[in-house]
């Protein structure tokens, strides 16, 4: 404790000796008093000056060598933090009022001034490593005009929910550059008079509410044009800055909602403004850095052939610049005085190895060992949470067979594709939604679940790699999940048959809903609530033999619970287990399937069906669809529950004693299941 509030002391008097400092200035000061690492990673100048931040600085001097990467990582291995660093280094700054802030220059000895007053960025980057680096001071710092685009809006159910996403994203990076709006710039007259055009296109853009209307050739060529203006205003090529870049396609394989020809519209309108962009117009755009979790963002840059991808693990000079490497991880816990916990540490969290030209590599989670040193718990901190979906897809018998396999220690090959096409987003779309995996997808779901973190290369040669799980947080992760599939089916002995005929037609539930819902005669209409009806009966009768076809059937609730929701959480992904409500009563199950929420509340006993229904009204467990639909509704006005939920002429529908409701629309009768006994009748309704 007596260094670290020496170190502090020492900053503190040499901050002492500079001017006074700015409001903003005073907030790094606070922030440097902090006693614990910040739990979000976003931003360099909320950073830089962390007693826990760890100097990634010289990630320049590697990306100066080529003008366009595309760079993956799994979630929070520093992507974000590191991407703004590099813009707040190559940025033109600029005062509060828009105008450039010349920085002072050693012309003698053709490097920057040790002095800039002026500027805030030149702070952050004082006492760095790549401060040292005179060169590349020179050459780069506060050079470039630059373009942030962040592509996390660009998703949606369809090709015009994906232009809206679009006109969102192109919007905002245009409110980057207000500045141009309403200062006068004679280069920018010039250019407006050389294009023939003017401001008010600009504004098309820029504009609050011009934005939503912008036309397709207006989207396809606003980048470009920003470009354009910038290169005028500046006299210098552009350094573009692309945020999630692979989110359009990442949404196109957890969802299984949007039409194929949407899909192909999408990604080639997304693939022609990134080739525009990036290969088109090297006479305004000089560089760019794209950032993605997985490999598919590749898909959108492939016309753009100039754009280098340097996938997780695999690259030699870019590899410990995300995540930290052992010296760093020695580093942090002697500043957090925690050393002692280094072996333990080690085993948690670090063990992503690769074997590279320039050696071997050992990379810990940058999240993870952040979190530890803030709770002092060896906890099994995931990134970002394990989607829903992937649980199902790691309980698929192939890819468990697999995970086993590693997670005993050994590893297993696959053959790895650097350059995925667009028939790999329709495959890992059928994986991810359907959890149909034939045997020659293996390998590439193998290979989008390393992406995401779940494995580390222990072998790379060509297109062959070699996987094993890294660390016990990791392997934790993945045990929580086939600890709950192997119990289940072992102590069931359930056919897997009978498994997926049940999926099957709880499915099907949904999607006579899902039909019905979209017509526009009359809701009580018989011929559709006879449909739904009927298929209600079928699901009883799937799960009566389910049941009954197994070692053992279950005698209580929470045996029948946990069947039920392990296969549907296996098929389907958008499941969980006693859900809490706002008003904290809790539920058996809720799942989400072709965009129905089905509520289910189980009860162990042939006369208890109508009680689960009433229960489920009772106490308010439709609100869970409420929150459900205030999540998915994008760029719309929130429908109300009374609208969509427990208007009058919607029914809640049960089955099995498990009432059910739906986001949209329920229909259906109670009913019990009853199975069949060599003494009695067992009711398991």
């Amino acid at each position: 404790m007596e260094l670290r509030s020496a170190k502090r002391r020492k900053m503190s008097e040499d901050e002492s000796n500079e001017s006074t400092p700015t409001s903003s200035d005073s907030e790094v000061f606070e922030e440097f008093e902090i006693k614990k690492p910040n739990e979000t990673f976003s931003t360099f100048d909320q950073h830089y000056n962390d007693p826990f931040y760890v100097d990634k600085t010289l990630l320049m001097k590697k990306l100066f060598k080529v003008n366009h990467v595309l760079i993956t990582a799994p979630s929070r291995f520093g992507k974000s933090l590191n991407m703004d660093m590099v813009k707040r280094f190559v940025e033109i700054e600029r005062d509060k009022k828009g105008r450039r802030i010349k920085l002072n220059i050693n012309k003698t000895a053709r490097c920057l001034a040790e002095e800039q007053p002026k500027s805030k960025n030149y702070k952050m980057f004082q006492g760095k490593k790549i401060s040292h680096e005179k060169e590349i001071m020179y050459k780069h710092f506060g050079k470039y005009p630059t373009i942030y685009v962040n592509f996390v809006t660009v998703q949606g159910n369809n090709f015009e929910e994906v232009l809206d996403g679009l006109r969102l994203a192109i919007h905002r990076a245009f409110q980057e550059h207000a500045y141009l709006d309403y200062l006068q710039f004679p280069e920018i007259n010039s250019f407006w008079d050389k294009r023939g055009t003017s401001k008010i296109t600009f504004m098309k853009y820029y504009g609050t509410e011009e934005y939503k209307v912008l036309t397709l050739p207006e989207i396809k060529s606003g980048l470009i044009f920003l470009s354009e203006i910038l290169h005028a205003h500046y006299g210098r090529r552009v350094f573009v800055f692309i945020e999630e870049f692979d989110v359009p396609v990442n949404t196109l394989v957890y969802e299984d909602v949007m039409d194929p020809i949407d899909r192909k519209k999408s990604i080639n309108l997304l693939q022609m403004i990134i080739s525009d962009l990036l290969k088109g117009s090297q006479k305004t755009v000089k560089r760019s850095l794209s950032n993605a979790c997985q490999q598919l963002g590749g898909i959108l840059s492939g016309s753009a052939n100039n754009v280098r991808l340097c996938p997780f693990m695999q690259d030699d000079d870019l590899v410990e610049f995300y995540g930290f490497n052992k010296d760093e991880v020695i580093d942090l816990l002697e500043r957090a005085e925690l050393s002692d916990n280094l072996n333990k540490v080690k085993e948690m969290y670090n063990g992503y190895k690769a074997k590279l030209k320039n050696g071997d590599v050992e990379i810990s989670s940058p999240w993870a060992i952040v979190q530890f040193i803030r709770t002092t718990k060896f906890n099994k901190y995931w990134s970002a949470g394990i989607p829903d979906q992937i649980e199902a897809v790691i309980g698929n018998l192939e890819i468990r067979s697999k995970i086993k396999q590693m997670m005993s220690g050994e590893s297993v090959k696959i053959v790895y594709k650097d350059k995925l096409q667009i028939a790999d987003i329709h495959s890992l779309n059928e994986i991810i939604c359907k959890t149909e995996i034939s045997e020659r997808n293996v390998d590439l779901t193998l290979q989008f679940l390393y992406e995401m973190g779940f494995f580390t290369p222990t072998f790379i040669e060509g297109d062959c790699l070699k996987l094993t799980t890294p660390n016990n947080s990791v392997r934790m992760a993945l045990d929580d999940i086939l600890y709950r599939i192997d119990v289940m089916e072992k102590y069931f002995g359930h056919l897997s048959v009978d498994i997926k005929s049940f999926t099957d037609s709880t499915k099907s539930v949904a999607i006579t809903c899902m039909k019905r819902s979209k017509k526009t005669e009359d809701i009580n209409h018989t011929k559709s609530n006879a449909s739904i009806k009927q298929k209600f009966y079928e699901l009883a009768n799937k799960i009566k033999i389910l049941f009954n076809s197994g070692k053992h059937r279950p005698d209580n609730e929470r045996k029948f619970q946990s069947g039920l929701y392990i296969y549907l959480k296996q098929r389907f992904g958008d499941a969980a287990i006693e859900r809490h409500t706002l008003d904290g009563k809790v539920c058996d199950i809720v799942v989400v399937i072709e965009g129905f929420m089905f509520i289910i509340e189980i009860k162990h006993f042939r006369e208890s069906a109508e009680g689960a229904h009433d229960q489920l009204l009772n106490n308010k467990y439709y609100t869970l669809a409420e929150e459900e639909l205030v999540k998915k509704v994008f760029r719309e006005k929130t429908p109300t529950v009374k609208d969509h939920i427990l208007s009058e002429d919607v029914c809640v529908g049960s089955f099995i004693s498990c009432s059910l409701i739906f986001g949209r629309l329920a229909m259906g009768d109670s009913m019990n299941i009853f199975f069949a006994n060599d003494e009695n009748t067992r009711s398991c309704s």
